[in-house]
């Protein structure tokens, strides 16, 4: 098995980080950590803090800390309880975000839930409004969205762009 530590060790050993300078932070790699419960990140903050602190910092923002934190598309389709209960968040929004951003100056990856039956089911301008909402006090956000939705929820999901020129949409 190969826990949490023991790969950021690996990667620390690697020293992946120490190979690309300033003027190529791009070809970096990206380390996308996606946590699906409270538990699993509050165990974590050891070892994510531990490795940041032995990045350089302008290669703070190629560690991205991912959650799920709002509900999303195909929610509402939902008549099934046992299927409306896997739709809902693991995290409550403002601990997730009070948590990560207590502790890390990493970016924010941060997303909703969506149905795994309905591929197709859309963003809505409430969901984006909402996400504004617990994203607005911060500056390095992304925000996964489900690629089969995108296309349908492309107006709404634009509204993000709008809000803060530095966020990005993954």
């Amino acid at each position: 098995d190969l826990t949490l530590s023991s790969f950021l060790q690996q990667l620390h050993q690697v020293n992946f980080q120490h190979r690309y300078s300033s003027k190529r932070q791009t070809e970096c790699p990206v380390l996308k950590l996606d946590f699906k419960s409270m538990i699993a990140l509050q165990s974590s903050l050891t070892d994510v803090k531990s490795y940041l602190n032995n990045l350089p910092p302008h290669l703070h923002k190629r560690v991205w800390i991912n959650a799920d934190i709002l509900p999303g598309p195909g929610e509402e389709d939902l008549n099934d309880e046992m299927a409306q209960k896997k739709m809902q968040p693991k995290f409550v929004s403002a601990e997730f975000l009070q948590v990560v951003t207590s502790q890390f100056r990493a970016v924010l990856s941060i997303g909703w839930t969506t149905s795994l039956t309905d591929v197709h089911a859309v963003y809505t301008s409430k969901m984006v409004d909402e996400m504004i909402t617990c994203a607005e006090s911060y500056s390095e956000v992304t925000f996964p969205v489900r690629a089969s939705c995108l296309r349908e929820s492309w107006q709404v999901l634009q509204k993000l762009y709008r809000t803060n020129e530095k966020w990005t949409i993954t």
